[in-house]
């Protein structure tokens, strides 16, 4: 699974996450996570709070997911 697809999966239940709770989750580098975190926060993918170590999904972000997710099952 790519890199952007871990954090997301891992972010789709829309509530907000913490930064270590991430690196648990993911097995990712702390420095690759904040980059991929800093990258979908530029591009408006998710809010992310950098300095108390939050991130959660944009919910528009977590619809189209979704979406995608129910027309991938039919």
């Amino acid at each position: 699974m790519k890199t952007i697809d871990l954090i997301l999966e891992a972010l789709t239940d829309g509530e907000p996450h913490d930064v270590e709770e991430l690196l648990k989750e993911t097995s990712l580098s702390r420095e690759k996570l904040q980059l991929v975190l800093d990258f979908l926060s530029k591009y408006n993918f998710v809010r992310y709070d950098r300095q108390r170590g939050v991130v959660r999904i944009n919910e528009d972000t977590r619809r189209w997911i979704k979406s995608v997710e129910e027309a991938s099952l039919t």
